[in-house]
């Protein structure tokens, strides 16, 4: 278990942005309405999004929270929770310099991600008809994030190309083998659900 940390106040609510403004990663301030924090934002809604599905797969899952086909999955998300953290401190990053070293995504993780995928593609059979989302409850709070997710990977298309923040090519091509996951893995579900 995580050793949990008690706040002030003061450390939570630092009045400093009731201005309208906001710090990055880096130290640089920035108007809220800036493009770069709804990136943000949409980055902390994906892991959110994500929190859901795996907050329901551990409520209303087809299969016990010990089966190792949960586990798994679970093991893949917050791994995968992780590596947003990091796409979002090299988003708060512009200049990709910072007070603070930060590791970068890589292809390696990438190639992680893909291994998951992998494995549940193995597993799964995909109907060749278009997709209703919506079969289990569970599998829509996945295709939710999926869609989060393609909504992120949209905004750091636009960073790149606006900002020439040629640092976050890896987090586009990590977001966009996320959302092939989280397409397969509400399939998966959905699928685990029909056999059960």
């Amino acid at each position: 278990m995580k050793k949990k940390i008690k706040y002030e106040f003061s450390q939570i609510t630092t009045r400093g942005g009731d201005h309208g403004e906001s710090t990055l990663f880096n130290g640089e301030r920035r108007r809220k309405d800036d493009p770069l924090f709804f990136l943000l934002g949409d980055l902390d809604e994906l892991s959110s999004s994500m929190g859901v599905a795996i907050a329901g797969l551990k409520r209303f899952g087809p299969l016990s929270a010990d089966d190792p086909r949960t586990v798994r999955w679970l093991e893949a998300m917050d791994d995968i929770q992780g590596k947003l953290i990091i796409l979002g401190g090299m988003a708060a990053n512009p200049d990709n310099r910072s007070r603070l070293k930060l590791n970068p995504l890589t292809e390696k993780d990438t190639e992680k991600l893909e291994f998951y995928q992998k494995e549940l593609m193995e597993l799964t059979a995909i109907s060749r008809e278009l997709i209703h989302p919506g079969k289990t409850l569970f599998s829509a709070w996945i295709d939710v994030a999926r869609t989060v997710c393609r909504r992120c990977e949209r905004r750091v298309v636009k960073e790149i190309r606006v900002s020439v923040m040629t640092h976050l090519i890896p987090g586009q091509i990590y977001l966009n083998r996320l959302s092939d996951f989280l397409f397969i893995s509400a399939r998966y579900w959905e699928q685990i659900s029909e056999e059960n």
